[in-house]
C-alpha cells in the first residue's frame, strides 16, 4: 500500500481490514526512505490526523489571545478600583476628623 497524505488514516483503515479478514500481516513499512518496525507505524496510526491537529493549535491560539485580551482590560479596572479604594479611604480619614 502507497500512501502520500493522511498516513495515520490509512494505517487504520488497514488495521480494519487485517481485524476482518486475518489474511494479511503489518510487518513494517517506510516513511521518506526510511524503514519503520510494525510498533513505529502503528505509532503513527495513533497520532491525530492534520485536521486534529490544526483545530487543536487553533484553539490554543484562541484561549492565549483571550487570556491576553482579559488582562489588557483588567489593568484599568484594576487602576480604577484602586483609586476609587484610596478615595473612601481619604473621605473616611476626613470624615472621622
Amino acid at each position: 500500500m502507497v500512501v502520500k497524505e493522511d498516513v495515520g488514516a490509512a494505517i487504520k483503515a488497514y488495521k480494519g481490514f487485517q481485524k476482518d479478514k486475518k489474511k494479511t500481516e503489518l510487518r513494517g513499512g517506510v516513511m521518506e526512505g526510511r524503514a519503520l518496525t510494525k510498533a513505529q507505524v502503528e505509532a503513527l496510526a495513533d497520532l491525530p490526523s492534520k485536521e486534529q491537529l490544526m483545530a487543536q493549535i487553533a484553539g490554543a491560539l484562541n484561549a492565549l489571545a483571550t487570556k491576553i485580551a482579559v488582562g489588557i482590560n483588567e489593568v484599568p479596572s484594576s487602576l480604577a478600583r484602586g483609586l476609587n479604594a484610596y478615595t473612601e479611604k481619604d473621605q473616611g480619614q476626613s470624615d472621622a476628623a
